[in-house]
């Protein structure tokens, strides 16, 4: 038994209610798992009149919530199955049948965030509150006030960075989905938390700080302000290109959505929720989309100039532009690109801090910058300096060098370079052992009961049965008719298995 409430209006069953489906799937662009309902409901009677009346009161770009509860006991006790919102200019309405088509899409990542991806936003601070995108004040991001910098040219004093703006990953990313969800929902990440230790190659992501080249130009100036502008979508996209991440939607103890961004290996090394011994009917293939034969990887660098710059780049050792080849015959003609928007080039920005702090040509433009974290109030950062032997000097941004980008990627095969001269050199050494390239296709009749609990735990894995009573598989896509327990699942597994 099912109920069905509009704006907290318990109205009559849509007439095709049994054949609403809810659909977990993994989006590639963000690659998040994210609730989708792929059929339209369609209200009559008191359901239609909820909807007109919201749309001639509110117009064309409001929103009604929409909540579905189910029952097993014929309505004894009932618990919420579907938590959404219906957007007035997605629905259809047959004047003449007094009836309205609705789309229904979740009440977090999906609706306010997914669709709002690409939106640039200037990052804000500084005041007590500032509008969200749709006028709710919110806190602004929380500015660095302090970076420990060197001179590369030859790794002298530190200079006290008072920089008119910057600002860790993690504190851009929480004001950016605050911001565009008018903080109704929160952010959450261990994998970006700057505050934890750094112990692991993979936990170096936690140096991340965000600037634009004004700011950097003006590194030792109070004046000024120029904050950076990025949208959810290219800030996810440059960090993933340098550490591989992905995002769940989780709830806290009071029911507000909390996005949670952590590293790839989070997800694949999760615990399993369901066990499925015994897959009638279960297909297995190789999903191509997973698979590549060769890998450009590239950011903007300076021309080397001695006179300016003093890191020389080597191959594999910078941040410019380079191809790479997987060994195998895989039969695909797949190119993976690494190629940032953001610089990472320790070049620039000595340049733009010491040697030519007139070139406004990268003022617009976003930076990374690898620095440690000191302390809080106020908030200190000291700058992740490399030595290099010759010429002597400290550089910025050792951890972002293309062989180490590379070097944090699980490869299927192994990796190769090709110098312009001499044998092919192997940079990363494969693991098909850790790559998820192996897809397995089942259908299941399953409880309620274990269905939703594998829903709100989405960075859970799954075991089943094939070949390995122990197999893990990673959940890419999963679809249930909400009127019966019958699920279609497509997970994906290692490459060797």
């Amino acid at each position: 038994m099912f109920n069905f409430y509009l704006d907290d209006v318990l109205v009559s069953d849509p007439l095709d209610w049994d054949k609403f489906s809810e659909v977990i799937e993994r989006d590639d662009t963000t690659k998040a798992l994210i609730l989708k309902y792929s059929t339209r409901l369609t209200f009559a009677d008191d359901g239609y009149d909820v909807i007109l009346a919201k749309k001639l009161s509110s117009g064309l770009c409001s929103y009604i919530n929409i909540r579905i509860d189910y029952s097993c006991d014929n309505g004894g006790t009932f618990e919420n199955l579907v938590t959404g919102i219906m957007y007035i200019a997605d629905i259809t309405f047959r004047l003449g049948k007094c009836l309205a088509e609705c789309s229904v899409e979740d009440d977090n990542f999906t609706s306010l965030i997914f669709n709002n991806k690409n939106l640039k936003v200037r990052i804000m601070y500084g005041e007590p509150t500032f509008p969200s995108k749709n006028g709710v004040a919110i806190a602004g991001a929380k500015k660095i006030q302090t970076v420990l910098v060197y001179n590369p040219a030859d790794g002298s004093l530190p200079f006290i960075d008072t920089f008119p703006f910057a600002v860790t990953v993690y504190d851009t990313f929480d004001y950016l989905v605050r911001f565009l969800t008018d903080d109704r929902v929160g952010f959450a990440s261990d994998y970006l938390d700057y505050h934890l230790p750094v112990t692991t190659q993979l936990e170096k992501v936690r140096y991340l700080t965000y600037f634009n080249g004004f700011n950097l130009r003006f590194f030792d100036e109070s004046t000024g302000n120029v904050p950076p502008i990025t949208s959810f979508q290219e800030l996810f996209d440059e960090v993933n290109k340098l550490y591989p991440i992905g995002i769940i939607v989780e709830r806290n103890a009071d029911g507000k959505p909390i996005l949670r961004i952590e590293s790839e290996e989070y997800f694949k090394n999760a615990s399993a929720i369901l066990s499925f011994p015994n897959i009638p009917e279960i297909e297995e293939s190789i999903d191509n989309s997973l698979l590549y034969s060769s890998v450009d990887i590239e950011s903007q660098v300076a021309e080397y100039d001695t006179g300016i710059h003093s890191f020389p780049p080597t191959p594999q050792r910078n941040w410019g532009p380079e191809s790479y080849y997987l060994a195998g015959q895989c039969n695909v003609d797949h190119t993976l690109k690494l190629n940032s928007g953001f610089i990472l080039d320790s070049n620039i920005m000595q340049e733009l801090m010491f040697t030519n702090r007139t070139n406004t040509t990268y003022d617009d433009t976003g930076f990374f910058m690898e620095a440690e974290y000191i302390h809080d109030s106020p908030l200190a950062f000291e700058a992740w300096a490399f030595s290099n032997p010759s010429p002597p000097g400290k550089h910025y941004n050792e951890n972002l060098l293309n062989v180490h980008v590379l070097e944090r990627r699980v490869w299927g095969t192994d990796l190769y370079y090709q110098p312009l001269s001499g044998t092919p050199v192997v940079i990363v050494d494969g693991d098909g052992g850790g790559y998820y390239a192996s897809k397995y296709s089942f259908d299941l009749n399953i409880p309620y009961q274990d269905y939703k609990s594998f829903k709100e735990s989405l960075s859970s894995s799954l075991m089943i049965g094939v070949n390995d009573p122990n197999k893990k598989v990673w959940i890419r896509r999963s679809q249930r008719v909400i009127a019966t327990s019958q699920t279609s699942w497509e997970t994906v597994s290692n490459v060797s298995s």
